[in-house]
């Protein structure tokens, strides 16, 4: 019998959230085995320099150093709590990812 676990990591923002000055939060889609669960990140992109293609903010912009830099913090900070086979997981494993901060 052949088992399959998955761990994935995705950023998004919300076009129904954009605050006047053209921001908007982004959310981490953090999925495992099937499971999801969606993060608001305590950080905000101009609507207009989010890349949705890539999940980060377009590369030849000012900010997106910065920011990229912040999301993908936020991606290895996730990444690296996988430290046991993903079945071994408390079947509560997203309360506690979303639980955590950034």
């Amino acid at each position: 019998m052949r088992t399959s676990q998955s761990l994935g990591v995705h950023f998004t923002v919300k076009k129904d959230k954009v605050k006047e000055d053209g921001q908007t939060k982004v959310y981490a889609s953090i999925t495992i085995n099937k499971e999801k669960v969606i993060i608001a990140l305590p950080f905000f992109v101009n609507f207009e320099a989010w890349d949705k293609g890539y999940g980060c903010v377009k590369v030849k912009l000012p900010e997106a150093k910065e920011a990229n830099v912040y999301l993908e913090h936020v991606k290895f900070t996730i990444l690296k709590e996988k430290k046991t086979p993903l079945n071994a997981y408390p079947r509560d494993r997203l309360s506690l990812i979303k639980d955590s901060a950034f």
